[in-house]
């Protein structure tokens, strides 16, 4: 019994240590699994949250303008030739502009791309403007240029021709878009309203290229204005006032013919004003357009022309002149106004009107721009005239032009 009982005796100390050890593990488990529930359910809100926390949408960012412009181009069948040679940031009008360089294989595919380019940006909303387009140097071709509403540029587009391999079959283009051969292709350029002021006419005369002065008799510089045109070697044409639509709210100037003038006084004031500019070779009409919509006031005209053996140059300040007409009845050597050069007085216009001015010569083997003595107009002329020059038009004297006997 006593062996039984300290054995009994002897357990209990073993089984209190056991007992023991057990109760000082468990509370680190409860921490250690009451920390890994308390994370686990912050993960949980946390996800939760970020399911239903609202997001931004994701937009595209939209094509810039040269990149829609460019798939524009490319999708076009008829410019299957397009290449884009290089996009890049050039200088152009005092800022860096996107400009991207292309090349076609024909004349005819530059003037089509031209076109599709300014009709894509007039389709535009609101519709993109053209503000320039002007030949460059042979190698540059022509440029697109458009601006924002301020004027700024903000995208050119050069486009040129490329040199076919040797071997390659260059496609014929469409006889409705061939141009003249470069020899072929003449421009007079006409520039009115000469003799009110005494430098235009200096910086006019100036230019190396053949360009038209139209003095208006009577003015008080129209002496200048003849004697400077004359050192220089330049075509001069009389600039003849003629009554408009709104006489008399709207005056013409000294000596203007006038449709309340008999046929006698119609002879002797254009013979007054062709004393008064006796180096011109043609006439045209300044302001106008309500004596040259009269037959027989303008038959009364050609009658003086005929017999000095002068051209008539038609600026066509109205649609239903009758001066053409008139001039091919009396057999004299005639011509018409194709583009006004700056109605729009902005470098960037005026370039473009060039632009024009260009395509008519290349389509029809000439064509005539009138433009005046603004400062603007000058300073297009002496950077662009050498361009066209390069590219093979030729500038001539107006009465290179004139048609007839």
């Amino acid at each position: 019994m006593a062996k039984g009982r300290g054995k009994a005796r002897g357990k209990t100390p073993r089984a209190g240590a056991k007992s023991k050890r057990k109760s000082s593990v468990s509370p680190a488990l409860e921490w250690v699994l009451l920390i890994a529930l308390l994370l686990g359910a912050g993960a949980a809100i946390y996800r939760s949250w970020e399911l239903a926390r609202p997001r931004p949408r994701f937009i595209p960012r939209p094509p810039s303008l040269a990149e829609s412009t460019l798939a524009h181009l490319k999708d076009l069948p008829r410019l299957k030739s397009l290449r884009q040679e290089k996009l890049a940031e050039e200088p152009r009008g005092g800022r860096t502009v996107p400009t991207a360089s292309l090349s076609l294989e024909t004349e005819a595919e530059i003037i089509l791309a031209e076109q599709a380019l300014e009709d894509f940006w007039k389709s535009q909303t609101p519709p993109l403007q053209v503000d320039v387009a002007y030949p460059e140097d042979v190698s540059g071709g022509s440029v697109l240029l458009i601006a924002n509403s301020a004027g700024a540029p903000v995208l050119a587009i050069r486009l040129y021709q490329r040199e076919a391999p040797p071997g390659a079959v260059v496609p014929r283009p469409h006889p409705a878009w061939a141009p003249a051969p470069a020899h072929q292709a003449r421009i007079a350029i006409v520039i009115d309203d000469l003799g009110n002021s005494p430098g235009p006419a200096e910086k006019l005369a100036a230019l190396r290229e053949p360009v038209t002065l139209a003095i208006i008799p009577f003015a008080p510089f129209a002496q200048a204005a003849q004697r400077a045109a004359t050192r220089a070697g330049k075509e001069i044409i009389l600039h003849m006032p003629m009554q408009p639509q709104d006489y008399p709210q709207q005056e013409p100037g000294t000596g203007a013919l006038l449709l309340k003038m008999s046929p006698a006084e119609i002879g002797h004031a254009l013979i007054a004003a062709l004393q008064e500019v006796p180096e011109a070779v043609c006439i045209n009409n300044h302001m106008g357009s309500a004596f040259t919509d009269n037959p027989a006031a303008m038959a009364e005209l050609m009658r003086v022309l005929k017999s000095r053996g002068l051209c008539f140059l038609d600026s066509r300040t109205s649609p239903h002149s009758a001066g053409l007409d008139q001039a091919l009845e009396f057999g004299v050597p005639h011509a018409k106004r194709d583009v006004f050069l700056d109605n729009d007085r902005t470098p960037f216009a005026i370039r473009r009107r060039l632009l024009e001015l260009t395509r008519l010569a290349s389509t029809h083997g000439s064509a005539i721009g009138i433009g005046h003595p603004y400062p603007e107009t000058i300073e297009v002329l002496q950077e662009t005239l050498p361009r066209l020059k390069n590219l093979g038009y030729q500038i001539v004297p107006l009465s290179e032009l004139a048609v007839g006997p």
